[in-house]
C-alpha cells in the first residue's frame, strides 16, 4: 500500500503554491501602504507608513497623529475621552483608528499611485 498517490502530491503541491502566492501578494500589498487621514468624511492628509513623523490634522491644533515603523496611531488628542489614543496602532489595509468627537478617521489603504508624483504633465 502506498502512502501518497500521484495526484495526492500534486493537490498538495497545488495547495502549497497557492499558500505561496496569497502569501506573497498580502505582503507585497502592504509595501505601498499610506495612512489616509478624513476629517467630515474629506481626505485632509495622506502619509507613506514608510515614513516616520507626526502630522497635525487640518483645523484641529490639539490632535496628532504620527507614523513609526509603519504604523499609524493617534499620537495625542483634545477629545475628553482619549479612546483614539488608546485605539492603537495599525498598519494593515482597512485598519482604521476614530476619533468620534474630532471627526477625524485615519484609514490605512493601499497606494496604487505615488501621491507625491504629478497628476499631469504637460508639454
Amino acid at each position: 500500500m502506498k502512502l501518497f498517490y500521484k495526484r495526492d502530491i500534486l493537490v498538495i503541491l497545488a495547495v502549497l503554491g497557492l499558500a505561496a502566492l496569497l502569501w506573497f501578494f498580502v505582503w507585497q500589498s502592504e509595501a505601498g501602504a499610506v495612512v489616509k487621514v478624513s476629517l467630515d468624511g474629506e481626505t485632509v492628509k495622506t502619509a507613506p507608513l514608510h515614513n516616520n513623523g507626526e502630522f497635525t490634522v487640518g483645523e484641529i491644533p490639539g490632535m496628532v497623529f504620527a507614523v513609526e515603523n509603519g504604523q499609524a496611531f493617534v499620537a495625542r488628542s483634545d477629545c475628553p475621552d482619549k479612546l483614539c489614543e488608546r485605539m492603537g496602532r495599525v498598519s494593515r489595509a482597512g485598519q482604521t483608528v476614530v476619533c468620534l468627537p474630532n471627526r477625524v478617521v485615519l484609514t490605512v489603504e493601499i497606494s496604487v499611485v505615488d501621491p507625491n508624483a504629478p497628476d499631469m504633465i504637460a508639454g
